[in-house]
């Protein structure tokens, strides 16, 4: 377990837990070298069938995100692999997530709805046009943070795949 103040590699400060969810937990965590906040999602491996599935996945997502680069995806910063556990350090996302907005704020108008249909096909085209496609797989409100100056933020890339040429 993981508790808030807990210094991690000499580096990363724990804030807070901000999410759990599957088997991992995710952390906001200060970067004390770059004074920024940032996300650690956390599995610790216990040598289940069902972990090294989860780890594959964390693989994945690390790797594709760490490789882009667009004002709509977190960034990567650190892969963090030990004999008891599996870390991303990624970038913190201030916001909410669509699908509270909805059920928070109701119906938006619909010049907003529409920025943000521009946004989610900007991000998409991005990762569609790279050297070997990138198809994101788990497009829902879930995974889409608002965040306050009204830009979207594209999470969760534990489905995406490249395409197969």
């Amino acid at each position: 377990m993981i508790n808030s103040g807990q210094l991690l590699y000499d580096r990363y400060e724990i804030v807070r837990e901000i999410g759990k969810g599957g088997m991992s937990t995710v952390y906001q965590a200060r970067d004390i070298v770059e004074g920024r906040l940032l996300a650690i999602k956390d599995i610790v491996r216990n040598g289940q069938k069902d972990h090294a599935a989860i780890e594959a996945t964390l693989v994945t997502e690390g790797r594709l995100l760490k490789s882009l680069s667009n004002r709509h995806l977190p960034r990567i910063y650190d892969i963090i692999e030990q004999e008891d556990r599996f870390q991303l350090v990624m970038d913190y996302i201030e916001g909410e997530s669509l699908d509270k907005v909805i059920v928070n704020r109701g119906p938006q108008p619909m010049d907003t709805v529409l920025n943000w249909g521009m946004q989610i096909c900007e991000v998409l085209d991005y990762l569609h046009n790279q050297p070997t496609p990138i198809i994101y797989r788990d497009m829902k409100p879930a995974n889409l943070i608002l965040q306050p100056d009204g830009q979207l933020m594209m999470i969760d890339f534990g489905t995406a795949r490249t395409q197969k040429l």
